[in-house]
C-alpha cells in the first residue's frame, strides 16, 4: 500500500517537473537535479522490495511455516502453552474416555461408557464430546448429541 503511495506521489511530481520544465534554463537544470534524485531514490525502493520478496522466498522455501510479519493473536499462530496443576472433566461415574483428538490450540476428548466397545453409540450421559482450549487448560464447552 504504501508502495502504491509512493508511486502515484512520484507521477504528480513528474507532472508537476514536466509543467513547470518550460521555465528558464537555470530553472530547468534544478528540475532535472530533482527528477534525476526521485528517479535515483525510487530505483533504491525497488531494490530493496525486489530483496526483500527474494529474501522471503528464500525463508520460505526453507520453513514452510515462516512469515515475515506475523501477529501473535493470528488464528493458527503458535502459542505457549501456560502451565495449569489439574483439569478436572467432572465425568459422570462410569465414563471414560474414548478417544482424543488434538486440533492445534484445541483438543476434542470424546467420552464413552465404561466397557462399551470403540465405535458403539449408546444413549446416556456418556456420550459427548468435551473442547479443552491446551493453551490456557480451560474447557470451552461439551457437545452432548440429543434425540
Amino acid at each position: 500500500v504504501y508502495v502504491v503511495f509512493l508511486l502515484k506521489r512520484s507521477v504528480l511530481v513528474l507532472a508537476w517537473f514536466w509543467a513547470h520544465s518550460r521555465r528558464s534554463p537555470s530553472a530547468r537544470e534544478d528540475n532535472m537535479q530533482m527528477l534525476k534524485g526521485l528517479v535515483i531514490s525510487l530505483g533504491v525502493l525497488i531494490l530493496l522490495g525486489m530483496t526483500l520478496l527474494v529474501y522471503g522466498f528464500y525463508q520460505k522455501a526453507n520453513n514452510p511455516g515462516w512469515r515475515m510479519f506475523s501477529s501473535p493473536s493470528a488464528p493458527g499462530a503458535a502459542a505457549t502453552a501456560a502451565p495449569f496443576d489439574e483439569l478436572d472433566l467432572k465425568l459422570p461415574k462410569g465414563c471414560v474416555i474414548g478417544r482424543l483428538t488434538p486440533d492445534g490450540v484445541r483438543a476434542y476428548i470424546k467420552v464413552r461408557p465404561d466397557g462399551a466397545r470403540r465405535g458403539t453409540s449408546q444413549a446416556g450421559p456418556c456420550n459427548r464430546i468435551v473442547v479443552i482450549d491446551v493453551v490456557r487448560g480451560q474447557v470451552l464447552g461439551t457437545i452432548k448429541p440429543g434425540p
